[in-house]
């Protein structure tokens, strides 16, 4: 029987004087058991996981019969890393993308032009990156930065100016 599996303090009591142990000693070691559960979550909480002073003296024999031996828990091996790569051909911007930038304040015209112009960009001067979809909210970031410094819309071309080209 595991430690978890028992339940109740009456429980870990009867198993305990069911195999032997006094019924002061399996008060004591029950008590410590139910200690250490409330102690163990309080312990995730700090920095580092004190070791317990208060262990009551049991004989060791009666002790072992509480003690669980638990397997090693086998390493997760690392993820490998990413390497930085160049922008792939068959990126596209999707939902959450384009709902970054709408967030934003970008309307679905500036957003497909902040598109055009982020692809083209990378896919021209050849910069490699780990996480394109990264590279992507820098860009709209700096681009919610240049609109507010310059108050301007897509293109760098003023929106409340008739555009001279009509």
């Amino acid at each position: 029987m595991k430690i978890e599996d028992m339940g109740t303090f009456s429980d870990a009591l009867s198993y305990m004087e069911q195999h032997g142990i006094g019924p002061d000693d399996a008060k004591k070691l029950a008590l410590q058991i139910f200690n250490w559960g409330i102690g163990a979550a309080l312990d995730r909480m700090r920095p580092s996981r004190p070791s317990p002073v208060d262990l009551p003296e049991v004989p060791g024999e009666q002790l072992s019969l509480i003690q669980e031996t638990a397997a090693p828990k086998p390493k997760k091996a690392a993820a490998p890393k990413k390497a930085p790569h160049r922008i792939p051909q068959d990126f596209v911007k999707d939902e959450d993308m384009t709902c970054f930038a709408r967030e934003r304040g970008f309307t679905i015209g500036e957003i497909e032009s902040m598109w055009l112009k982020f692809f083209n960009h990378y896919a021209a001067n050849g910069e490699t990156a780990v996480d394109w979809r990264a590279k992507w909210r820098t860009w709209v970031m700096r681009g919610v930065d240049y609109k507010a410094r310059d108050n301007r819309g897509p293109g760098g071309r003023d929106p409340n100016k008739i555009d001279d080209r009509l």
